[in-house]
């Protein structure tokens, strides 16, 4: 289970790979919490459920990702950790429901590091291998 950022010109690609699907869509935002600030400074004090649809696990990983951005802004939240509690790639219907653990941004005790505005669907890569499961995506800073 990891993650790293792909170098582009103006923004980063995240590429995930894990062995089973929860922990593919745990890592990816463990990926995107620890590009926006540092999460070893954020408390796990309150919790957020997150669920998404999409029709395709590709569409399912990059609106997993938006959800995440949209909540942060949302709750005025950083998150430290995310459990997935159910997730099904089935054909013609993809979805997720989870649980993302942080706390309300507090400026003198989190430091922000980059603002992500959105996961596209540019370099959008989503596969199951011999190994589990790789995903990619840029995000746009």
């Amino acid at each position: 289970m990891s993650f790293k950022y792909l170098e582009h010109e103006a923004d980063v690609g995240l590429c995930v790979e894990a062995e089973k699907l929860p922990e593919l869509f745990e890592e990816a935002a463990r990926g995107l919490f620890s590009l926006v600030c540092e999460i070893k400074e954020v408390g796990k004090k309150d919790t957020v459920k997150i669920s998404v649809e999409a029709d395709t696990p590709e569409h399912l990983f990059v609106e997993f990702l938006n959800e995440i951005i949209s909540l942060m802004g949302l709750k005025d939240m950083f998150f430290r950790s995310c459990r997935v509690e159910s997730v099904d790639i089935s054909s013609g219907h993809s979805n997720l429901k989870g649980i993302l653990c942080g706390e309300r941004i507090d400026a003198k005790r989190h430091k922000a590091k980059t603002e992500v505005k959105a996961a596209t669907y540019s370099g959008l890569k989503f596969e199951k291998t011999a190994s589990g499961y790789v995903a990619q995506c840029l995000l746009d800073l």
